[in-house]
């Protein structure tokens, strides 16, 4: 596994590489089949890793080279508040310009108010005024300093209007900013940047305080000509014509929301009601009407599953609306991308990542943009929810092994920085390790007190934003004890666990006594992960499953069973991100003594990316082959390659050397390593 690197596009090349990475995306997989997300969505990049196109590039915020962590913290005002926006636009395509009315209502904070600084961006300002006199004022780069004609004291409110006009800016490389874009025709605005500083794009069509932190109600009125319509926040109060045919959408939001979570778009929409529920709205492009249906066909179950889990809806309305570039999980409006009108459902984890947001991110916001893992890495995990919702857990721990897991463990090499204040925002750790981190508090909470301490969260901080410690508080409260060790193994420092371990049984009268051995070895991260950890204890006809307390670098621990072992497996249903790998010889002094060790592949079976580990003991040169059963070669994955000494994971895709899907059925896999010659069975189903 490897990250995509996409450098810097102009607009129509960045269009380009999304249709090329979505184009030939196909139906769901075989519904009988234990996975949920179609092989489509993987490719095999130049060196033979398996790339996955994952939420976090279909929103278009991956790739890129890694900038330098911020970590500064976001900033908001503490001298004034904004109560309310209200905006009137009109973006008039022929001249790609924006003009536009804001008329904010403020709130001082402090006594002796006398002047506020607000964020925009290219736009230029003609005229600021307050209850209809003239106010000084002056913009320099993205900051606009307003002198104020009166002081305001502490909870004093006044209204500041501001005249703007111009070309807005968008986001070279990216696809933030406000877009007039010619195919389909659409005028639109998209709310963060994955390469700007700060990420917030709303300063890019309207003068506010463009940070996460600070939220507000608003009205939206936007003009529009001929058959277009206007798609924004909240409800629609009104349409008016005036005597020219040019129309008004007025859209209000009476909840608090972030400015990079406000959005317009328009173009030549249909609006689709949803059959099944009352607060769904569809709004297409025309041409999009006939995929609707298919595409959208189990948005309705989402939000039943997501309502049953976290709480009623939050908000007076829900839609997908389609624009050009990226999705995007604006408040009430989430942006769709054309791309993505399949006509199926093939890409129903995308649109269950975007309606997650509306609890995670939207609902409560990250205070700090270093905190963005409490929208991401919950909208991430809000995928393999619905999963389970649909295909119970077995259908649960495959998407999280194979969507979630393998993207980070396939790349773990590259991806050393912790989820807080991540190194890159809108990457793999943020996104799919961030999930995992929920998955795995799941099993150390358990089930009543994960979700309890989730919508816990969610009543204590709706409407407003939070910070990890807010979300772990709710967590402690839940589970009753604190869970500092967590958080800052999994949060705050990166790495996983890199483990040996190992298994051995004697008769001790009718029982047997097994012994179970664990060795950490990580160069990443705490040098001890404490987690609760699995082991299945499996006999002839029967097994048994223990969960032992990891948290020591090496550990033994001692268990009694009634029936004679023929095997153990490790973490047997995925709970760990980890790296492990079985020692037939047992712990001594730390580490494995046999030279190599061939394990099995996890998932088996699996579909459509299974992971092989081994574990080295010393550097040596490493083939490992796969063929079918009547042993003719299918793939090469490693050919007599150099491989330093370790635990090791090496994906295979299910694609043949000549890069074909292979058929569903048994597969071998066979290892030589120096001496060393193992081979394995698994099974892949499509």
């Amino acid at each position: 596994m490897k990250r995509t690197n996409r450098p810097h596009h102009a607009p129509f090349a960045l269009f380009a590489i999304l249709a090329l990475l979505l184009v030939s995306m196909g139906a769901p997989a075989d519904a009988q089949a234990d996975v949920i997300r179609p092989s489509e969505r993987f490719r095999v990049g130049e060196s033979g890793d398996v790339i996955r196109i994952p939420a976090r590039v279909i929103e278009m915020r991956g790739g890129g080279d890694l900038p330098e962590a911020l970590s500064a913290p976001t900033v908001c005002p503490d001298s004034f508040d904004v109560q309310h926006y209200e905006l009137h636009l009109n973006p008039v395509r022929s001249t790609s310009t924006l003009e536009g009315t804001a008329i904010l209502t403020i709130e001082s904070s402090i006594d002796g108010l006398t002047g506020v600084q607000l964020d925009l961006r290219d736009l230029v300002a003609s005229s600021v005024s307050r209850a209809g006199n003239a106010l000084t004022f002056a913009q320099i780069g993205d900051v606009m300093t307003i002198d104020l004609d009166t002081t305001y004291d502490t909870g004093g409110t006044f209204a500041i209007e501001i005249v703007y006009s111009g070309t807005p800016d968008t986001e070279s490389g990216g696809f933030g900013g406000f877009w007039f874009f010619p195919f389909p025709v659409t005028d639109f605005s998209m709310g963060v940047g994955l390469n700007a500083n700060p990420p917030s794009m709303g300063r890019y069509w309207f003068p506010g305080v463009d940070a996460p932190c600070d939220k507000a109600t608003c009205d939206i009125y936007v003009e529009t000509n001929g058959p277009k319509t206007a798609v924004s926040n909240g409800a629609l109060i009104s349409v008016t014509t005036d005597s020219t045919g040019r129309k008004t959408h007025h859209w209000q939001e009476t909840h608090q929301i972030a400015t990079y979570l406000m959005s317009i778009s328009v173009a030549k929409y249909t609006a689709i009601p949803d059959t099944a529920n009352p607060l769904i709205t569809y709004y297409v492009h025309n041409d999009l009407v006939p995929q609707a249906a298919g595409t959208f066909a189990n948005v309705p179950a989402m939000m039943a599953h997501f309502e049953s889990l976290f709480g009623p809806y939050p908000y007076d309305k829900f839609s997908y609306v389609t624009t050009p570039i990226g999705d995007m999980e604006h408040q009430t409006c989430v942006s769709h991308s054309t791309a993505l009108m399949s006509g199926t459902t093939a890409n129903d984890d995308i649109l269950a990542h975007e309606l997650m947001h509306q609890w995670f991110g939207d609902l409560v916001t990250y205070d700090d943009w270093r905190e963005v893992w409490l929208s991401e890495g919950f909208a991430t995990y809000g995928e393999a929810l619905f999963v389970e919702s649909q295909s119970g857990a077995a259908g649960y721990r495959n998407y999280v092994t194979n969507q979630l897991m393998a993207p980070y463990l396939g790349n773990a090499g590259s991806l050393t920085y912790p989820i807080y204040d991540p190194t890159f925002k809108w990457g793999t750790v943020v996104y799919e390790k961030g999930g995992v981190v929920l998955h795995m508090l799941r099993k150390v909470m358990g089930d009543t007190a994960f979700f309890a301490a989730m919508n816990g969260y969610l009543t204590t901080h709706a409407f407003s934003s939070a910070v990890t410690g807010d979300f772990q508080a709710a967590c402690e409260t839940e589970y009753g004890s604190s869970l500092a060790w967590f958080f800052n193994e999994w949060i705050y420092q990166g790495g996983h666990p890199v483990i040996d371990w190992t298994w051995e049984s004697t008769p001790s009268g009718p029982n047997w006594d097994v012994s179970l051995g664990i060795v950490q070895s990580q160069a990443v991260g705490p040098a001890v992960y404490e987690m609760p950890v699995d082991f299945k204890i499996v006999g002839a006809g029967t097994d048994t499953t223990v969960t032992v307390w990891m948290n020591a670098a090496t550990q033994s621990f001692p268990v009694t069973v009634s029936f004679e072992p023929t095997s153990v497996e490790f973490d047997p249903l995925n709970w760990l991100l980890d790296e492990a790998a079985f020692v037939p010889t047992g712990v001594a002094d730390g580490a494995p003594t046999v030279p190599a060790s061939l394990e099995s592949n996890r998932p088996n079976p699996f579909n459509p990316l299974t992971a092989i580990p081994f574990h080295l003991r010393a550097p040596a040169r490493v083939s490992i082959t796969i063929h079918d059963p009547a042993g003719r070669l299918v793939r090469t994955l490693l050919d007599a390659e150099q491989v330093a000494s370790g635990s090791h994971l090496v994906p295979w895709d299910g694609v043949s050397d000549r890069g074909e899907d292979v058929a569903s059925g048994v597969y071998f896999y066979r290892m030589l390593a120096g001496e060393t010659i193992e081979t394995r069975k698994m099974h892949l189903v499509r």
